[in-house]
């Protein structure tokens, strides 16, 4: 899968869990950027993606995790 579509997945499931779309969606957005983001939305964000994708976070690769770019690249590695 393509980084673009990878990327484009990403955010749409952040749109879906934050029912909102009140962020510039860029890769390089930060959790501390976007307004309702929390703990608990963090782990429905996370659920969400590993569903999506059919795989399953690491806890080192969650401490990794400092914006969708990087949630990008954790999941192109993950995928054949």
């Amino acid at each position: 899968m393509e980084k673009e579509q990878i990327t484009q997945q990403v955010i749409q499931v952040f749109e879906t869990i934050l029912k909102h779309q009140n962020f510039s969606a860029t890769e390089t957005l930060s959790n501390k950027k976007i307004a309702g983001y929390d703990s608990m939305t963090q782990i429905n964000i996370i659920a969400e993606l590993e569903k999506q994708f059919a795989i399953r976070f690491q806890l080192k690769e969650l401490a990794k995790i400092t914006s969708i770019d990087s949630i990008v690249e954790i999941i192109q590695e993950k995928l054949p």
